[in-house]
């Protein structure tokens, strides 16, 4: 199985992740599943509220919705 992305969705990620460093950067994947792969449909970026590197607590910011 894999997730297939944009180049749109995926320069949408690396920038987020940029923009959190040191930080661990997180975010949530929308999509359907067709044969093996996984569609992303909608890229998500969340807060890692607890602001660590290696300790992932996540919230949407309901900008998003």
């Amino acid at each position: 199985e894999c997730i297939v992305l944009t180049q749109k969705e995926k320069d949408k990620l690396i920038t987020h992740a940029i923009e959190q460093q040191p930080n661990e950067s997180c975010a949530m994947l929308l999509g359907e599943k067709i044969d093996d792969a996984w569609n992303v449909k909608e890229v998500f970026l969340t807060e890692n509220i607890d602001k660590s590197q290696d300790r992932k607590s996540t919230r949407l910011n309901s900008s998003h919705w």
